[in-house]
């Protein structure tokens, strides 16, 4: 898998890739950027992670994923600390030159002011980490986090008539619960792909390009490794690791339902929750409906008050049901972050 040439070729300015392990997300990526960068096709790189923490493990001489190419290609790249700060220069130790700068964005506010003319790629890495790192207070809203720190490394490019910069996000199917994925209102089509087979999209008014990528010959050689052997086919690692399928139960609180059998219940903007007549199943759906108990913006801490622990418990119990998983990921944003 060339995650390079593939976001070339898109001519999107952002590009998402979700798949498999080990199939050369990261190490495509990182090395078309440097012989690009040789040939000086390409200006510096941005590697980003999302927390510190996995920033921090990435820069050392074990966890350097630039490790498999220093040896293969007999590279000599680094990350060097830059004093005071929470950021790295990439140093090329063979050319002695800079060719580019990891941040984690968990921390990136912290530089808003800084110049980054000569920065004309960003790679995220793992865009869509473990839970752990996913539930944590700052990186509940990535997604508004990243177009931040897009903002300030893009500044007024296009409007000086140069490229936006070109950013590649890799991730594994572990989940299609990402803020970023959800910021970008990139759920509802992946989910749309998954289900139809479909491999690539793009969506040319947004610049936005998304591949879920497949190894066909890797993933059936995998399958006959020892670790897979020794876990008799454990469906659910195959299904993220190799087959490149989400495991998400949130997906099956999707479905379609016959309206007339509910009740507007209420309503928080456009999202509106419906009882059912009989089982009492909740269902929420983006419609508006006459209801008499509506909620806007300006009153969300009240919602929250007083919906939070119905529909935390509805989720939980899986009591209540969506039109589409893009609905409850926001009603999960709205209950967990009143403001």
């Amino acid at each position: 898998m060339d995650t390079w040439t593939a976001a070339r070729l898109s001519d999107c300015a952002f590009n998402f890739f979700i798949g498999g392990r080990g199939i050369g997300k990261t190490y495509s990526a990182l090395k078309g950027h440097k012989e690009d960068f040789d040939k000086g096709e390409a200006g510096k790189l941005m590697y980003m992670r999302i927390s510190q923490v996995e920033l921090d493990l990435c820069t050392t001489d074990s966890d350097n994923p630039y490790k498999k190419l220093n040896a293969r290609e007999h590279w000599g790249v680094k990350f060097e600390n830059v004093p005071k700060s929470k950021a790295y220069d990439i140093i090329d130790e063979n050319s002695d030159s800079v060719i580019g700068t990891a941040r984690a964005l968990a921390t990136f506010g912290n530089v808003r002011g800084s110049d980054f003319f000569d920065v004309t790629h960003i790679y995220v890495d793992e865009f869509n980490p473990t839970e752990k790192v996913r539930k944590t207070p700052e990186l509940k809203n990535a997604g508004y986090l990243f177009a931040q720190a897009y903002e300030t490394i893009n500044r007024n490019r296009e409007l000086e008539g140069e490229p936006p910069v070109k950013v590649i996000f890799t991730a594994n199917a572990f989940t299609l619960d990402s803020n970023i994925l959800y910021y970008y209102g990139l759920i509802p089509l992946i989910q749309q792909m998954q289900k139809s087979g479909q491999k690539k999209a793009t969506l040319r008014d947004r610049s936005i390009y998304v591949e879920l990528c497949e190894a066909a010959d890797i993933a059936e050689a995998k399958q006959e490794t020892v670790l897979y052997k020794a876990l008799n086919g454990n469906k659910k690692l195959i299904n993220t690791n190799i087959k490149n399928q989400f495991n998400d139960y949130n997906l099956t609180l999707v479905k379609k339902v016959q309206l007339i059998e509910y009740i507007p219940t209420v309503q928080y903007e456009d999202i509106c929750i419906y009882k059912h007549k009989n089982s009492g199943e909740l269902y929420a759906a983006r419609k508006f409906e006459q209801c008499g108990n509506v909620y806007t913006e300006k009153e969300r801490g009240l919602f929250v008050r007083l919906w939070k622990s119905v529909l935390t418990a509805a989720i939980w119990e899986r009591t209540i049901f969506v039109d589409n998983v893009n609905t409850l990921y926001e009603l999960q944003q709205i209950i967990n972050n009143p403001l």
